[in-house]
């Protein structure tokens, strides 16, 4: 570990991506590992593909990375939503004063938009079908196993991020370290994604700038 800027970043999902470009920019080498293939070569992402509702908050990581312009032309504002009654009637309820909204976001493109601008950094590399078997905390240490071929490679660095989601390796090892606190709880809902084809001219069907609710 000759190189104390160097970092480690478990997961390329919005995290991991965002996370580093914002550790290249500050002059991090940066290694990311991701257990799946590059989803740019499919240009999809499978799974959850709900589109995210992006607030002040999180526009304020994108122009911490300087990314603004480029995820703006992606995204499509909301400054309010729709009400959908019962008895079929709309109201618009404003977010805020005029000029705020929220943005609403595709999910996987933001996060194919973030690996291709962290992929034009000289000092990150992406590493795919990559899963983290292993993180030795005394030694900051991983060891990845390649989805592939089964090869497996112990990687070193001064730094270790786990941005890896729901069923965390880094967090998996965390939890069997004395005094650490972990909760986690499972919600009785589900949810239904229904996709909605636009119109013959290629038009919304739904007032696009507004996030719809129904009762």
């Amino acid at each position: 570990m000759k190189n104390s800027k160097r970092a480690v970043v478990v997961g390329a999902g919005l995290v991991g991506s965002l996370w580093a470009i914002l550790l290249a920019k500050r002059g991090y080498e940066v290694d990311v590992y991701e257990r799946r293939p590059d989803v740019r070569r499919m240009g999809f992402l499978g799974g959850r593909s709900i589109n995210l509702a992006m607030s002040d908050r999180g526009w304020r990581a994108i122009q911490l990375a300087g990314i603004e312009d480029q995820i703006r032309s992606v995204a499509i504002p909301m400054p309010g939503r729709m009400m959908h009654s019962e008895e079929g009637d709309l109201t618009f309820q404003p977010y805020g004063k005029e000029g705020q909204a929220i943005y609403s976001v595709s999910r996987g493109g933001l996060n194919l938009a973030l690996l291709d601008i962290a992929d034009r950094y000289e000092n990150v590399q992406l590493h795919f079908d990559q899963i983290c078997r292993r993180v030795d905390v005394d030694r900051n240490a991983l060891l990845f196993e390649n989805a592939q071929n089964g090869e497996r490679t112990e990687v070193e660095t001064p730094l270790i991020f786990g941005t890896d989601g729901a069923f965390s390796a880094v967090r998996n090892t965390l939890q069997k370290l004395p005094m650490f606190n972990y909760s986690q709880q499972y919600l009785e809902h589900g949810y239904k994604e229904l996709s909605i084809p636009p119109t013959a001219d290629g038009g919304f069907r739904m007032e696009p700038n507004a996030l719809h609710i129904w009762p």
